[in-house]
């Protein structure tokens, strides 16, 4: 990144991201001899609430279709936005100049110049072909330790595109215009309308697409169809898109509220060479238990084995097994204090919770030992008796926990932990009901684990046979 940026390390490491590409900027700016403004001169255009509703609207996501697909073909546009912004000079010196009248924005009053490049625009094309070079290098490197090496270039390069695309609307952004990001994202919502109707023509369902990348499925699609398709979709965009990985089967998940829509940022789905995408559920959310994230894990990689229907009926026992183990460590307290701790941030100070929820309960405590806490700090707590009227009954800071504190609420992570187990067996047509019926009728309380090894499989017998 110091070297992206043309920048001291010392001065990289002490500076967020925004800082190295506004350095970049600014030395592509002094090489190319354009003057560098002190502050930011250009502003927002006035714009009517119509407009701003038209323009103000983001990369384009689309509802999935909900359930469990088998054979998915992941195609995804690499480096989007910085590509756009490279390929067809948005700036914000590009945007609206005077001397160019003919290069509209699909869907806006926005027109981009034609004649002199853009500071932004240069910028990010050095972001650009380092993240492919590096990307190349990966391919042919001969050792592990070199492929490690680049892939660390890659994510820098990579996170550099991002904040490149998003600081073009800071207000800090001497070269940036927030209406230069918006003509990106009309770009972007207008390229992958094309390369959507490409896969259609091509035969292709379009099972979701979330802004730059579209879940394709065809039956027995050959791999001349999909790298036919990937090329007139390069053709009618003009910018690169590779297949990202091909699914073994991809789940989408309906809201908890309204089972009647699927919700866009949340799936998990298991790649044909063993490994797992997860998005949006349990384990990819910070204030998730790690004992709850590392069951949803195994639960998902144990039902990555699975190429079929028929497989994974088979393994419905091997799954419920697992959540029985877990339910039965939790039950008897074997599930250690640390695992069970929930990470938050602090809306707002302890003294402005108007209702008592478990944040206000442990910023309180924090007050009371002199801890002074803000606004957007994180705080870690377990959750001791989530029904207690006393703050210290209810949940204890992690940061406070005693060396002989021990217990939990049993019910609390028993509820949460279910949540989840509910949300992985919904693709499966496992209802919440049928679920917690089945293990409120064959799990005991508290027992030794023997006993519960010895106990389960009689009574997951009937349950699968009827599942199958």
């Amino acid at each position: 990144m110091a070297r992206i940026s043309r920048r001291a390390i010392q001065h990289s490491v002490r500076s967020t991201i925004g800082g190295s590409v506004s350095a970049l900027e600014n030395a592509i700016a002094y090489e190319t001899g354009c003057l560098i403004p002190y502050a930011k001169e250009k502003g927002e255009d006035f714009q009517s609430v119509d407009e701003l509703v038209r323009v103000d609207r983001g990369g384009l996501t689309y509802q999935p279709v909900a359930g469990l697909h088998f054979d998915v073909h992941l195609a995804d546009f690499k480096a989007m936005f910085p590509a756009i912004m490279a390929r067809l000079n948005i700036s914000g010196e590009t945007v609206n100049c005077p001397c160019c009248h003919d290069n509209d924005v699909p869907g806006l009053k926005l027109r981009i110049c034609k004649k002199r490049r853009g500071i932004v625009s240069l910028a990010s094309e050095v972001i650009v072909e380092k993240r492919f070079g590096y990307k190349r290098l990966k391919r042919e490197a001969e050792s592990e330790e070199l492929r490690q090496i680049y892939d660390a270039r890659d994510a820098a390069s990579k996170w550099m595109g991002v904040a490149i695309f998003g600081f073009a609307a800071h207000t800090s952004a001497l070269f940036g215009l927030i209406s230069a990001h918006a003509a990106v994202c009309a770009y972007a919502r207008e390229f992958i309308v094309r390369a959507k109707e490409e896969a259609r023509r091509a035969g292709f369902q379009v099972l979701h697409i979330i802004t730059d990348c579209l879940f394709l499925h065809k039956e027995n699609a050959a791999d001349e169809e999909l790298e036919e398709l990937v090329e007139k979709i390069e053709q009618v965009t003009g910018l690169p898109i590779a297949l990202e990985d091909h699914f073994r089967w991809a789940a989408f998940l309906n809201s908890h509220t309204d089972p009647l829509r699927a919700v866009p940022n949340q799936y998990f789905a298991a790649s044909k060479d063993g490994g797992t995408r997860i998005r949006g559920i349990a384990s990819r959310r910070h204030d998730t238990p790690a004992w709850i994230a590392n069951a949803e894990v195994e639960l998902i990689e144990t039902l990555a084995e699975a190429e079929t229907p028929e497989e994974m009926v088979a393994l419905l026992p091997e799954l419920m097994g697992i959540v029985t183990r877990e339910l039965d460590r939790l039950r008897s307290g074997q599930v250690p204090l640390h695992q069970l701790t929930i990470a938050s941030s602090l809306s707002k100070l302890p003294s402005e919770y108007k209702v008592n929820n478990l944040n206000a309960a442990v910023a309180r405590q924090f007050e009371k030992h002199g801890i002074e806490l803000h606004p957007g700090e994180r705080i870690r707590y377990v959750v001791m008796d989530h029904e207690a009227e006393v703050d210290s009954d209810r949940a204890v800071p992690w940061d406070l926990l005693g060396d002989g504190q021990d217990g939990y609420d049993v019910a609390f992570y028993e509820e949460r932990f279910l949540r989840m187990v509910e949300t992985l067996f919904a693709p499966l047509r496992i209802t919440s009901e049928m679920l917690r019926d089945k293990l409120t009728n064959m799990l005991p309380m508290p027992v030794m684990q023997q006993q519960i090894a010895a106990q389960t499989t009689p009574y997951l017998g009937p349950l699968f046979a009827n599942l199958a």
